[in-house]
Formats: structure tokens, C-alpha cells, sequence
């Protein structure tokens, strides 16, 4: 076996051992970090490698595969890898046996086809991101909108069962206790009130033009952003921070020959993953296009303008006039930020009540890891 490994790199993904029982399965290692810190502690758990980095090819899991492959009505060659992989999957939870199945990466199709597959076990799909209307219309090899199916789904708000439900997916269970990570910020992560130290916060949104961009009309979009906020710094004294996607030399270098020292920059800091939520926590006003933290922080209470210059509707999520602008319109743009930095705090709050429960809903006294924790505690006391 060591010498299989030496000459043949890819068997160093694999292992004949069985993998460990638990009654709690984490589906990816993606975004798993959080769903441990904040609702698994001192619980024991799994965690399936969801993107192949290992594979256990154990007697038992080969033996339940071989059973699920022949048993599976495909008819053209170019599925069976995928039916393999599915077989394994099938195959692993069966032998984890599992009473709780959880993902933080809620837009997985292979866990959304497992949840309905796999009938012993209760299955979460906790929301990561926003979904625009583009991403509940991916459209499958034959053309058609691809089926999202989950039986729970802990989401940001109401908006997005909504939204799910209007292009004929199947929302089981819906949850709306708003965003995983914003509340685990809010309720543990920050230990005191912060004092807000800038005037506007832009939230990067990753679509500078480096390496490459997927989406050109977000960069578009996030262009004419910095060029209305290159205009405003000049004619307005406020103190400005951008808070960066990630901790990289090349998008810094990028904000930075913009704006040079007019502006505060803020790297990303990956040791922690909350630095963007405190930039957005000290920040007066957020302005962003349609960024998950732009969100999460209107959700808490934060003002925030969206702004949405692509002239595609498949970009709004949702039209109000008090905090959205849409027109390539400079002074537009600076009255309504203006407007919003002048806006007492409580009018705010008050005035977008409804709005921010329906987009991005947060409840205190229950914040989706206190809601999952209880509802795990409860599954793991059923089986003892």
C-alpha cells in the first residue's frame, strides 16, 4: 500500500478503514468551521468530504455501492462517474448512520438529491449567501430550471422562500432566522457595543479586475460604485473604509491605486472571518450591490445603500426607494447616501422594520446556532 501511494499520488485520497459513527454529519468541509464553533461544541461529530479530497473504500462501503449502482437507471455512459459518486455518498451515510445531517453550502445539489434519497436522517441546509433570481434559474442539461429540493431550510427571510417557491422548488421546512455567521458575530464573537469610527463603508465584493472576473456585469456595476464614491470623497469631508474580500496583495493594490490614503482599507483577515462585520459594525453607512454582509448588517439595523447599475432585473432583490439606487445618477447617488448618514438611527431602524424581516430576518433571542443547537440536542436525546 505504501508503495501504491509513492508511484500513484491520487491513492493518498484513499483509505480501506471505515469511516466514524456519529449521529451529526456535517455535509463539506465548506463552511463547517462555523457550524462546529457555534453549535457543536462538545458534541461529537463527522464531517463528509463533499469536494473529493478522501475517499474510504472500506469492504462494507464497497459492498452497499455495488448494491446501489446496479439497482440505478442511467442510460448513457457519460453518467456513470456520476452515479459512482452518488453510490459512494449513499453508501457512506448509510454506514455513518447519522440522525442529523447539516451543510452550510445550502446551494448543493448532490445534498439537496441525498436528503431525499436518505430517509433516516433529518436534514438541514443552513442559507451562506444570497441568492439573486440567476441562481434559482440555472438551467439543467436539457434546459429546464434544475429542482432545488430541501425538506429544512434555515434562511436569511421570507424573501427567499418566496423567491424559491416562485420558480417551483420544493422548501419543505422553512426557517427564517437570518444569516448563521452574522448572528454567531452579534450574539458571541462581538463582546461590546461598537463605536462607529467611519462615515461609509464600501463592502468589496471580489469583482475587481484580477485573474480574471465571472461576472462582468457585477464589475461594471461595482465600477461605477468606486466612481461615484471617488466623486463624493472629493466634495464631501467624510472618513470612507473599504472593507476588502479577501487578504490579498493584488485586491489591495487595486483599491489602493484608486484611492490611495483618501480612504481606509481593511484586508480580510482569514484567522477569524469576521473582520468585514466589524469594519460594517464602525461604519455610519454600508453601500454595496447585493453582497451577503451588505445584508446581513441591514438586518441587524445597519443603514445600508444598494445600489444596482446593471439595469438587470435578475439584480434586485428587493425595490425601496429609502436605501436603493438604481439610476447612474451622481447626485441621486450623493443625496440619497447624504440622506442616509443625516438619518437619526431609531428612524431607521423603525422605518425598515418589515423590510429588513422580510430580506434578512435577526431575533436575538434566538439566533440560528441557538435554534440549531436545541434542535440537535433534542434529535441526539431521541436516540439514547
Amino acid at each position: 500500500m505504501h508503495l501504491l501511494k509513492k508511484f500513484f499520488p491520487s491513492f493518498n485520497k484513499i483509505t480501506f478503514k471505515n469511516p466514524k459513527k456519529t449521529k451529526i454529519l456535517i455535509y463539506d468541509y465548506a463552511g463547517s468551521d462555523v457550524i462546529i464553533d457555534s453549535m457543536l461544541y462538545n458534541l461529537e461529530y463527522s464531517i463528509f468530504p463533499a469536494r473529493l479530497e478522501f475517499f474510504y473504500i472500506s469492504p462494507q462501503i464497497l459492498f452497499r455501492m455495488a448494491k446501489k449502482i446496479f439497482g440505478f437507471d442511467f442510460q448513457y455512459l457519460k453518467e456513470i462517474k456520476s452515479y459512482v459518486y452518488k453510490a459512494y455518498l449513499l453508501s457512506y451515510v448509510e454506514y455513518i448512520n447519522p440522525k442529523i445531517v447539516i451543510t452550510y453550502v445550502d446551494n448543493d445539489f448532490t445534498f439537496q438529491w441525498l436528503s431525499k434519497e436518505y430517509n433516516n436522517a433529518e436534514f438541514f441546509a443552513i442559507q451562506n449567501g444570497t441568492r439573486i433570481t440567476s441562481c434559482l434559474t440555472a438551467p439543467d442539461s436539457k434546459g429546464f430550471i434544475k429542482k432545488i429540493s430541501m425538506p429544512h431550510f434555515v434562511c436569511f427571510g421570507q424573501n427567499d422562500v418566496d423567491n424559491y417557491r416562485k420558480f417551483g422548488h420544493e422548501i419543505g421546512d422553512p426557517i427564517c432566522l437570518g444569516s448563521l455567521r452574522a448572528g454567531y458575530y452579534q450574539d458571541v464573537i462581538k463582546k461590546n457595543p461598537a463605536q462607529v469610527i467611519f462615515d461609509v463603508c464600501i463592502i468589496s465584493q471580489g469583482t475587481y479586475p484580477v485573474n480574471g472576473i465571472l461576472h462582468e456585469d457585477w464589475m461594471k456595476n461595482d465600477q461605477i460604485i468606486l466612481g461615484m464614491m471617488m466623486e463624493y470623497i472629493k466634495k464631501n469631508n467624510k472618513h470612507v473604509v473599504i472593507a476588502l474580500r479577501t487578504s490579498t496583495n493584488e485586491e489591495y493594490e487595486y483599491f489602493f491605486e484608486m484611492f490611495g490614503e483618501k480612504v481606509t482599507i481593511v484586508r480580510q483577515n482569514e484567522n477569524d472571518g469576521y473582520s468585514t462585520y466589524k469594519t460594517m459594525d464602525c461604519s455610519e453607512v454600508i453601500i454595496t450591490n447585493h453582497s451577503t454582509a451588505g445584508f446581513e448588517a441591514f438586518g441587524w439595523g445597519k443603514k445600508v445603500l444598494f445600489c444596482n447599475f446593471t439595469g438587470d432585473a435578475i439584480y434586485e432583490v428587493f425595490n425601496q426607494d429609502l436605501f436603493s439606487v438604481k439610476s447612474m445618477d451622481y447626485y441621486l447617488f450623493e443625496k440619497k447616501l447624504n440622506g442616509l448618514l443625516k438619518m437619526d438611527q431609531n428612524e431607521f431602524i423603525e422605518s425598515t422594520k418589515e423590510q429588513r424581516k422580510y430580506v434578512m430576518s435577526y431575533i436575538p433571542e434566538l439566533p440560528v446556532h441557538v435554534y440549531m443547537r436545541n434542535i440537535i440536542e433534542n434529535l441526539i436525546r431521541e436516540v439514547y
